[in-house]
């Protein structure tokens, strides 16, 4: 589990590709290498991934198929940064929300407002299914970043980003047209979809 708090940004340095798999190389802050070890869980992008090896500051994860096809791994590039954060220990604060880290769809960065105080970006979810558990004020997951869905307009949600948010995150350095991670609040999801099965057993 996570809270969506990150802890710091990783940069990516090599991706190994094979046939339906790939690994990727990152190197990680200092501060997130404090008895790290091969089968820990560390959220990247907001995905939860093992690691599977690491030296020195490099870390490497693989990405089997399926993972690879639901979040946004497939866009990924050399040289770019990525959200990076340790699993949740207990009695750690929980500064977000609780997060699996099992990225549900990608959506795509549409638009970006500046104000003076805060940023507001939105997004469009690519796969419109899971925009029926998406509210207001509800949490979301972007790229394993805790936010409050501030708009919501058809098939595409905003948020707004505070200046540390911005400075503490990779959502600063991504551009219109890119995708991101998006897990849905669990808990959410789980009402919906009971509610949506007991209406249908009453009919």
């Amino acid at each position: 589990m996570f809270t969506g708090i990150i802890s710091g940004l990783g940069l990516v340095v090599a991706i190994v590709r094979k046939l339906n798999f790939r690994t990727y190389i990152i190197k990680f802050p200092e501060n997130l290498l404090y008895k790290l070890y091969v089968g820990a869980s560390v959220s990247i992008n907001g995905c939860c991934l093992t690691v599977v090896n690491f030296y020195n500051n490099l870390v490497y994860f693989d990405v089997v198929f399926n993972t690879f096809l639901c979040t946004n791994f497939k866009f990924i590039k050399i040289n770019e940064f990525i959200n990076l954060e340790r699993a949740l220990k207990l009695g750690d604060e929980v500064g977000g929300h609780l997060i699996s880290g099992h990225v549900m769809t990608i959506a795509i960065k549409c638009n970006i407002k500046k104000n003076n105080n805060f940023t507001q970006v939105w997004f469009k979810i690519i796969n419109k299914k899971f925009m029926k558990y998406i509210f207001l004020k509800s949490f979301i997951c972007v790229n394993g970043v805790s936010l409050t869905v501030s708009k919501i307009d058809n098939y595409k949600f905003s948020v707004n980003l505070i200046p540390q948010t911005l400075f503490d995150t990779n959502l600063s350095l991504i551009t219109i047209g890119s995708y991101v991670n998006i897990e849905i609040d669990i808990y959410t999801k789980m009402i919906i979809d009971q509610i949506n099965i007991n209406t249908k057993n009453l009919l």
